[in-house]
């Protein structure tokens, strides 16, 4: 009986042992796919930067502007609309609030 305890407890230390090994080894093989992972998403964030500043690019919107036959404003474009102030602030004509 004595001899049973020494080897059981061998056995459940020998067991321990490599169950560490083998939980160490999956948590470094984990870790090494997120970092690789990470560097992936970092790669596609600078394309996606740089894409994002190509667009803002003043140049860039007009090239797109003229690929899309879009023409500058000119003075002819524009329209403007007179509003007068008691038409704007809600009065009649006579004076009185519309706004009942």
């Amino acid at each position: 009986m004595k001899y049973f305890t020494i080897v059981f407890m061998i056995s459940v230390f020998v067991v321990f042992y490599v169950w560490q090994n083998i939980e160490m080894m999956k948590i470094k093989m984990d870790y090494k796919k997120l970092i690789r992972t990470e560097k992936e998403i970092t790669v596609v964030n600078d394309k996606l930067k740089l894409e994002f500043e190509r667009l803002r690019n003043f140049r860039s919107i007009g090239a797109h502007a003229e690929q899309n036959n879009l023409k500058p404003i000119s003075p002819a474009d524009l329209i403007v609309i007179k509003i007068d102030e008691d038409v704007k602030n809600g009065k009649s004509e006579n004076g009185q609030n519309e706004n009942k």
